[in-house]
């Protein structure tokens, strides 16, 4: 990867594992668990907090709406692929759960969300959509 590839990897990796820190914050017992390295107990709030402060000056973010433009070729599908593994493996290193809402990407067209394996934002916004959204469509949302 480039630096402009490597940043985006950066920002999309440290906005994911803040996620999972701030939730094991809040004792969810799995993630928790899966955890347990980063909190030795559930009180361990200085450790939490210097995590919290290196993954936020990583680029992470409490909710991550990025916008990757270039031209065509220049590593933007790339960059979010190898995010996205990222994520997977550490998950299942860690033993937690892994689905389609786990990491969930956008794109403006099809193409693209084709090409990085998601889905558009219209599908995912539910914008062109004719019917009631179901309880499974809230949950995605």
């Amino acid at each position: 990867m480039d630096e402009v590839q490597y940043i985006s990897y950066e920002v999309i990796c440290s906005t994911f594992l803040l996620g999972l820190v701030y939730n094991g914050m809040d004792m969810t017992p799995s993630l928790h668990n899966a955890l347990r390295n980063v909190f030795i107990e559930y009180k361990d709030e200085t450790r939490g907090n210097r995590i919290i402060e290196e993954l936020k000056v990583q680029g992470g973010e409490e909710q991550l709406i990025i916008f990757l433009s270039g031209p065509a070729e220049a590593g933007k599908s790339s960059s979010v692929k190898v995010a996205r593994r990222f994520c997977f493996e550490f998950c299942r290193a860690a033993g937690m759960p892994w689905n389609e809402f786990t990491f969930a990407f956008t794109a403006y067209t099809e193409t693209t969300a084709m090409e990085v394996g998601e889905i558009t934002i219209c599908k995912a916004a539910f914008i062109f959509t004719n019917r009631a959204l179901t309880e499974e469509d809230q949950r995605m949302w």
